[in-house]
């Protein structure tokens, strides 16, 4: 009689702890999930909230490291991404200046061409007009 006794206050023990144990599963399982459908919305704010030292908490630990560190990177790429924006507005803020100096010279070679021209011409006639 005692040894039913006994093994019904364990099977009950043993429910009481697989009870428990299987909640700490499912509710860690449900913070994991929660935070894994902010970061495919693209919120990398969100790290999983656990206080446990077990497995699941040293995976939580390492998928919040995980996170932060994509953060990061976003973060060092739109600063890169924003200084080049930068870069290239200046740069073609140079090659239009170029481009504009370019034209000015053009516009003087062709004026002074023409003015040399203009010279010789004249020069040719004066020298014509003394020679005969």
């Amino acid at each position: 009689m005692w040894i039913i006794i006994i093994n019904i206050i364990v099977l009950i023990l043993a429910s009481i702890v697989g009870h428990f144990s299987t909640n700490h599963i499912l509710n860690t399982l449900k913070e994991i999930g929660r935070v894994a459908d902010e970061l495919s919305t693209g919120n990398l704010t969100e790290n999983i909230t656990l206080n446990t030292q077990d497995e699941l908490g040293q995976t939580a630990k390492a998928l919040n490291h995980f996170i932060d560190g994509v953060g990061e990177t976003i973060a060092i790429a739109k600063s890169d991404s924003d200084e080049n924006v930068a870069i290239s507005h200046e740069l073609s803020t140079t090659a239009n200046n170029v481009g504009e100096n370019v034209e000015r010279s053009v516009i003087i070679i062709n004026e002074t061409t023409q003015h040399a021209d203009s010279v010789r011409d004249k020069d040719s006639l004066s020298y014509r007009r003394c020679k005969g």
